[in-house]
This record gives structure tokens, sequence and C-alpha cells, in this order.
């Protein structure tokens, strides 16, 4: 006389047929049974999504939202303030994902695209294709695909690519009046100098351009502070002095060399000076001829290796029957100059009687050889 309905089981009495008092008891006992139904299994049909009207926040009590395929949020013009109620929570502004922590902070989770990097690392980043990465050992900064970019940072500290490497710094001018730049050169095709221009230009030029350029403040600077080694045998730019010829005599007919008088000198390919000078002590020098005739010659010979390259001859003519005639001349008379190659040379000096009608000597006094690359 009854059935039951299938979402609750409530009791339907039978129309016509189910009498009282059963119809009055099955008709309470169902609208108990609806006075604590919930829409759960049996308790009622289970609401829909369409007969929903959620219009004021909605608390779970500290329970999971569970089995959400995906939460689609409401894009808000701007950040929530970081005061409650909005602390703790995720929302998105302005097409980007942000979270307030539970401290006011409000921390976007991304920017343009992607996720933020945040505060403490690389601001700016995404920006169109810009870009910071790592990749075999190397860092690649680009401001664009394939595009480097500019670092702006403070010294630079160069290291070895291996563990534990010291360090070499770049470091800028303590004090700069205005931004500038270095601009660096093309490699030269062989070894050259350094240059820097007033507009932060850095190029190179030859050795023998440096000379070209130099003014003769760099010239002069250079020629005063320039060493030279002096001894009988000297290096490049050295100058060569020899030992003292004291009192050397000779009447041979046949060059001989004068005692002491030899150096030995290294060149780089300039001309070479050769000559002859006191030897710096209070004794006269002079080259002197002495002879029991009125006419008389001697030479004094200079001599590379075993080249004769400058003879000076020294002559008396007195005439008239003089038993004794001297002629005496100053060592610096006798000089002269060498065009040779680079190399290593010894130079001497050889003498001889080469005309003579009587008893003839010549005598070397206090003299030194000399030779330097001018």
């Amino acid at each position: 006389m009854s059935t039951l309905t299938p979402n609750m089981s409530l009791v339907v009495p039978t129309v016509g047929v189910e009498l009282g008092p059963d119809w009055a008891t099955d008709l309470n006992a169902d609208l108990g049974i609806l006075d604590q139904h919930n829409h759960s299994n049996g308790q009622g049909v289970q609401i829909t999504p369409s007969g929903l009207n959620i219009n004021a926040d909605l608390n779970f009590n500290q329970n999971n939202l569970t089995a959400v395929k995906t939460v689609n949020f409401h894009n808000l013009s701007g950040n929530l303030a970081g005061t409650s109620p909005n602390l703790g929570c995720i929302y998105v502004a302005g097409g980007e994902l942000v979270y307030n922590d539970e401290a006011g902070n409000v921390v976007p989770i991304t920017h343009s695209g992607s996720v933020n990097a945040g505060a403490g690392s690389i601001t700016g980043l995404p920006s169109g294709t810009a870009s910071a990465s790592f990749s075999a050992g190397t860092f690649v900064w680009q401001s664009a695909t394939n595009t480097p970019a500019n670092m702006d940072n403070g010294s630079v500290i160069l290291r070895n690519i291996v563990a534990n490497s010291k360090g070499l710094t770049l470091n800028p001018p303590n004090s700069m009046a205005a931004d500038y730049s270095l601009t660096l050169p093309s490699v030269p095709a062989q070894t050259n100098v350094m240059t820097l221009d007033n507009s932060g230009n850095m190029s190179s030029i030859t050795y023998d351009q440096v000379g070209v350029n130099m003014t003769s403040t760099g010239a002069n600077a250079i020629a005063n502070t320039r060493t030279r080694s002096t001894g009988t045998t000297v290096g490049a730019g050295g100058v060569a002095i020899s030992s003292s010829s004291s009192t050397f005599s000779t009447s041979s007919g046949s060059a001989v060399d004068v005692t002491n008088l030899t150096v030995t000198i290294t060149t780089t390919g300039r001309p070479v000076y050769i000559g002859l000078q006191p030897d710096g002590t209070a004794s006269v020098s002079n080259i002197l001829i002495t002879s029991t005739s009125d006419t008389v010659s001697a030479v004094a010979v200079l001599v590379r290796g075993a080249t004769t390259i400058h003879k000076s001859h020294i002559t008396s003519i007195l005439g008239g029957g003089v038993i004794i005639s001297n002629n005496s001349i100053p060592p610096g008379s006798v000089w002269t100059v060498d065009a040779v190659a680079a190399g290593t040379y010894t130079y001497k000096v050889q003498t001889l009687i080469d005309d003579s009608s009587g008893t003839v000597s010549v005598a070397f006094s206090n003299i030194k050889l000399v030779a330097y690359e001018l």
C-alpha cells in the first residue's frame, strides 16, 4: 500500500489505498528524514554547480580541497594588500600569479610568462629574449637571442679554470672625472707596442714607429739614462778602451803592433768610431818621430782584424843638413769611422817607418785606443 523514493527511501503511501493511521505514521517518518537530510549519498540528490550561488567567502573549516583538476583565478586589477584577510593567499593580479605570505609580503611568483627570479637575483629578466645561462663551464649573458649583453659591475677577478686558482684583479682608476670606454685593438701581424689615445682607443705601433713618434724630450731621456760598459772587450753599446801604451818605440820598416793598443767590440750594425786619445795620466801623450836625418816619415795604422782601415802619415822634412830632427803630433789626430755590419770586431794599432835617410824611431807615449758605435 506504499512505495519508497530512490534517493532517501521515503515512504510514499498509495493514494486511496493506504488508510490511516498508517498513512499518517508514514508521513511523519518521512518528515523526520527530510528534516535531517544533507544531500550526501542516501540523504537526497547531490547538489550540482548550477544549484550553487556562492556570494560570500566559503570556509572549508581547515579541510583540504581535493581532486581539483585546475584552479581558475579571477584576474584582479592590482595586488591585494598584505593585510588580513589577505594573508597566506594566492591569487592572480595584472595577469601574474602572486602570493601574500603571513608576514604581509606581497610576492610575485610569475613575470611576463616565466617564473619571477625575485629579489636578490637577476631583476629585469625575463625581458624579451634576454637571458643569463650557464653551459659547458661558461656563463652566457645575452640581451636578445644570440646577442651579447653589456655588464655593469665592479672590479673583475680573472682566474685559471682550476681549483683554488690565484686571482688577477682588473680595477678601474680610483678617481675618474667621467665615464669613458677603453676599446681594444685588433691583433697585429707582428709584435707591436700598445698605445692609448685620449678617447680611450687602444692601438699598436711597431717598435720603429715609437722612435719616429718620439720627441727630443724622450730621446734625450733615453740617451741620458743609457748605460754603456767600458773595458778592453765590450758588448753592444759599450765603449772599448785599451790599456795604456806607456812608452812604445820602434824603428821597424814593417808594421808592428803597438803595445796594449788592442780592443774588441760587439756592434749592432751602426758605424764605429776608432781613434787614439791620451791615457788620462799627467804624463805627456804624443806620437813622436826622432831622426838623425832631415827627412823622415812614419805611419800610424788602424787595423780591423787583419784588414787595414786607416793610415796616418807623420812626416818631417827640415832640410839644410839638420843632424837631428823631431816631430810630435797629438794622439787625437789619428782616428776614423768604420762602417761595418753587426758583429764582433777586434781593432788594433800598428806603426812602421816608411821613409828615412838616417836613423829613425817612432814612439807612442801614454796613449789609449778607443772604439764605440755611433
